[in-house]
């Protein structure tokens, strides 16, 4: 019954609160009316707790809101930080972390249910701690920042730049910017490298041995 109560009515509350003082504030960026011309770096947020940050992002980018505000100082002059909720952390998060957003300026959220793709293909770049959006970035030619270490990384070394040093930020996202679009024969040739190694395993109940 809690499961439920709380799925039902406190999740979607939370949502409503949350979205109604993000549009408040006038941070919410409605994708479809962006101009060609608008330039910024695309954020996709990780819900938490989970192993893309406790496990991939460590040691250095476990805490998302000091790494936003890293990236948002680090970006050229002008460009914009668009950050996107995670579906699964969607009336979960408190009022309070989005409050700690909007103290870096340049930070605007966009609305959870827009294709994660078409903002992605729109981009100057992806920043991504351990996200299948990045991989998603890859396959479309998009360049990704890579703050973590996903299994994804070692396959596309051309199309990315990882940064491990928040010191290093603004430098390797000006390589970022530059990095040249992989071609489409080199993606077939990756992805075709990932399933040629692969094995059949049951992963849920072999390895994680859950019922």
């Amino acid at each position: 019954i809690n499961f439920w109560y709380f799925k039902n009515f406190v999740q979607p509350f939370r949502f409503f609160r949350n979205q109604s003082f993000l549009k408040k504030k006038g941070r919410i960026i409605n994708f479809k009316n962006l101009s060609k011309d608008f330039d910024f770096c695309f954020y996709p947020l990780h819900t938490e707790p989970e192993v893309s940050i406790q496990v991939l992002g460590r040691p250095y980018h476990k805490n998302q809101i000091e790494l936003l505000r890293n990236i948002g100082a680090s970006l050229p002059f002008g460009m914009k930080l668009l950050v996107k909720e995670h579906p699964r952390s969607i009336g979960l998060r408190s009022k309070d972390f989005y409050r700690k957003l909007l103290e870096i300026p340049n930070l605007f959220f966009i609305n959870p249910e827009a294709d994660s793709l078409g903002i992605v293909k729109q981009s100057n770049f992806v920043a991504v701690v351990s996200s299948t959006i990045g991989l998603e970035s890859l396959i479309v030619g998009k360049p990704i920042l890579v703050l973590g270490y996903p299994k994804y990384a070692e396959l596309f070394e051309k199309g990315l730049v990882r940064c491990y040093n928040l010191f290093e930020l603004p430098l390797k996202i000006l390589k970022t910017l530059n990095l040249k679009k992989i071609s489409e024969e080199e993606i077939i040739s990756s992805l075709g490298a990932l399933i040629e190694g692969s094995v059949p395993v049951n992963f849920y109940s072999k390895i994680l041995k859950k019922k």
